[in-house]
């Protein structure tokens, strides 16, 4: 991608075993964006990850993989339609505008600082009329009984100014991924004001 390069492939191999090898850590910080993709696209697999929990998918091989595969679909339904990243696969980075801010500046794991990203993601969705708060408070739910964090433990300062240095931002609006409900997401353009939970 740095060189511009962009080559789909052919085929996808799921090998599960290989899982085994990661620390829980890991598995857990996965588990953020199998929630994404529940977020955005699949309000049934949402409903499916409410019912069960992590030690559920370390114990069943099969369930785990049906999830991947969900996940995967999901992915390449977006890619097909948008191969260059201009318009609807930017909804892939539902969660993302912070949690890489996260990621960067208090040097957590990528599905950790997601969390705190698809939270906050959340809750502006809700303070712009599009999401109920019922709805925010089960994705909030859904994150903790993962074991992934909500709420990040330092605040950055001036957090927003990272913000429009984003690659989805022009410098004064950034194109934010936010949620209509669980399931749906849209893109929005938001300016510096608007991306504040204050």
């Amino acid at each position: 991608n740095y060189i511009g390069t962009i080559r789909q492939p052919n085929y996808i191999i799921n090998d599960i075993k290989y899982l085994n090898s990661l620390p829980k850590e890991e598995f857990i910080s996965g588990f953020a964006e199998i929630i994404k993709y529940a977020c955005i696209d699949d309000n049934k697999l949402f409903e499916t990850l409410e019912k069960h929990d992590l030690e559920y998918y370390l114990n069943e091989p099969n369930a785990l993989l049906e999830l991947i595969k969900k996940c995967v679909m999901i992915k390449c339904k977006f890619v097909e339609k948008d191969s260059e990243d201009k318009n609807v696969r930017k909804k892939l980075n539902f969660g993302h505008t912070y949690g890489h801010i996260y990621e960067k500046h208090q040097n957590l794991p990528h599905g950790y600082a997601v969390s705190l990203g698809i939270n906050i993601a959340a809750k502006l969705s809700v303070k712009h009329g599009l999401l109920s708060l019922k709805e925010c408070l089960r994705i909030q739910n859904v994150l903790q009984k993962y074991l992934l964090p909500i709420e990040p433990n330092d605040s950055i300062q001036n957090i927003e100014k990272y913000l429009f240095k984003d690659k989805k931002s022009d410098g004064h609006h950034i194109d934010f991924i936010l949620l209509k409900k669980i399931g749906v997401a849209t893109i929005v353009s938001l300016d510096e004001n608007q991306v504040s939970l204050t």
